[in-house]
C-alpha cells in the first residue's frame, strides 16, 4: 500500500505514535465514541487512546472514560457513568462565555442498531422488503 499526503491518498494515522505502531484492539461505543489500544515498538508496551464527542477531555474525565471502561461497557455491562467536569466552558445567550460545574452521563449508544445473525447491523426502524437473512 502506498502512503501519500494528497487528497485521496492513504495516510498513516498511527505515525503520530511512532513508526511501526499498529492497533491491537478497537472499540466502538456509538457515533463518535472510539477507543483503541496500540503497540508502539519504540516504547515496547501497549498504550491506549480514547476519543469521544460530547465530553470534555481533561485529566479528571480521562481517569473515568478510557479504553478499558469503554471496552467493558461495550462487551459486558452498559451501566452509564457519571462524569464530573469542574470547569465546563459553555456559551450562554448573548455570546457570554462562562465556566461551571457539570455532571454528564456517559454511555454506550450501540443499541440504536439491531445485530443480525450474520453479524451485520442495521438501524432500528429500517424496513427492508424481501429480506432473506434471518433477524
Amino acid at each position: 500500500m502506498i502512503i501519500g499526503e494528497y487528497p485521496g491518498d492513504f495516510t498513516d494515522e498511527m505515525g503520530d505514535f511512532g513508526s511501526g505502531t499498529y492497533i491491537e484492539e478497537f472499540v466502538l461505543g456509538g457515533a463518535k465514541k472510539t477507543a483503541f489500544s496500540n503497540f508502539p515498538p519504540q516504547i515496547g508496551r501497549r498504550t491506549s487512546n480514547c476519543n469521544g464527542k460530547g465530553r470534555a477531555l481533561n485529566y479528571e474525565t480521562s481517569k473515568v472514560v478510557k479504553f478499558t471502561t469503554l471496552n467493558s461497557m461495550s462487551l459486558e455491562d452498559n451501566t452509564p457513568l457519571q462524569v464530573y467536569n469542574p470547569e465546563y466552558t459553555m456559551r450562554k445567550h448573548g455570546g457570554v462565555v462562562v465556566s461551571e460545574h457539570k455532571t454528564k452521563e456517559y454511555k454506550v449508544a450501540i443499541e440504536k442498531c439491531r445485530l443480525m445473525k450474520t453479524f451485520d447491523s442495521i438501524p432500528y426502524g429500517l424496513v427492508i422488503l424481501n429480506w432473506t437473512a434471518e433477524i
